[in-house]
């Protein structure tokens, strides 16, 4: 049960990926250090694995339930900016948005972000959100599949995680610069 919903979800980030323009390859060697395990820990054990389709990089972390299926599933795809969140469509849906759909839809991480519509079914929800890294250099999709039978006592959002791996990224590039 937990391969196939693993299986999935990389799928899914794989089938957003492919509908993107094409992009030169990028080599994104700072990410293996910024995504691990101990970013999340405090919301489940997570079992890490990391692909790459499209020469995007796909982490998945997983955190299988006591009684067989997954409990959370982290997915983050890290790909070159401007990939996932074109800046002229980011500005127009941005600029005609109320103030009440800023709020939700545009959180403030990185230079912008934007969520996608969550997805709801009987096993559980899958939040997303896309964001540019604050230098320009990354685009990077999160994606958060919680159980709907909820055991985790802290829950998460794509939105939380986002904030979580955009403060890691600030602090690797702030060791990396120093």
């Amino acid at each position: 049960m937990i391969q196939i919903h693993h299986i999935l979800l990389t799928i899914l980030i794989y089938l957003l990926a492919s509908c993107s323009s094409n992009t030169p390859p990028t080599s994104i060697p700072t990410w293996d250090a910024i995504l691990v395990p101990r970013l999340f820990a405090d919301i489940a054990n997570f079992e890490k694995d990391t692909h790459e389709k499209n020469n995007d990089r796909i982490f998945v972390f997983s955190a299988p339930k006591k009684a067989g299926g997954i409990l959370v599933s982290i997915t983050v795809a890290v790909a070159p900016s401007g990939k996932w969140l074109d800046i002229r469509k980011w500005k127009k849906a941005y600029n005609t948005a109320n103030l009440d759909q800023k709020e939700k839809e545009f959180p403030s991480i990185g230079a912008r972000a934007q969520t996608q519509p969550a997805s709801f079914s009987p096993t559980g929800v899958l939040t997303k959100v896309i964001y540019t890294t604050e230098d320009n250099k990354y685009d990077i999709l999160v994606s958060v599949y919680e159980a709907s039978n909820q055991e985790l006592t802290t829950p998460i959002t794509a939105i939380d995680a986002a904030l979580r791996i955009d403060d890691a990224y600030h602090k690797n590039i702030n060791y990396i610069s120093k």
